[in-house]
């Protein structure tokens, strides 16, 4: 893996290819924030990493970028496929929990008729949003039965 030199604001993103690390120096120097200032270090990484998907995207260049603990890695191929599918599975999980959390920790007496609407509106269409999902699910899981006849023999 190669350290992306600095040339252009903040990287030379023609140079950046899959499997590249954009180190904490680098970052710190672009950015003039250290990583000990947690938070606002963990902002500067969210958006250079959206930002060099972005200019990496613009030359033609198909990436994802990934933070990794207080630098930048670009995903080879063979990353980006785990990567992928971790965290689709980790954002799928947060939904329903999500939803349990919006079901569980609002009370609906206390909200306005209007909100209370909306928020009874909100749950039925993110049920059956989840609902398809679980459907989906198990119909994946299923093997495929062909619906209409075979050739005549």
């Amino acid at each position: 893996m190669s350290e992306a030199i600095v040339r252009r604001h903040p990287v030379d993103y023609e140079s950046l290819t899959k499997g590249d690390v954009i180190i904490t120096e680098v970052i710190e120097r672009f950015s003039g924030i250290k990583r000990e200032n947690i938070k606002k270090y963990q902002i500067v990484l969210m958006q250079l990493r959206e930002q060099v998907e972005r200019e990496l995207e613009a030359i033609g260049k198909h990436v994802l970028v990934k933070i990794e603990k207080d630098y930048l890695r670009i995903l080879t191929d063979e990353e980006a496929v785990d990567y992928v599918d971790d965290r689709h599975t980790s954002l799928r999980r947060q939904m329903f929990k999500n939803h349990g959390r919006s079901i569980s920790s609002i009370d609906p007496s206390l909200l306005s008729d209007g909100q209370k609407a909306e928020h009874e509106r909100g749950i039925i269409n993110r049920s059956k949003e989840l609902q398809a999902i679980r459907d989906a699910r198990k119909l994946l899981s299923q093997p495929h039965q062909r619906q209409s006849p075979g050739l005549p023999e």
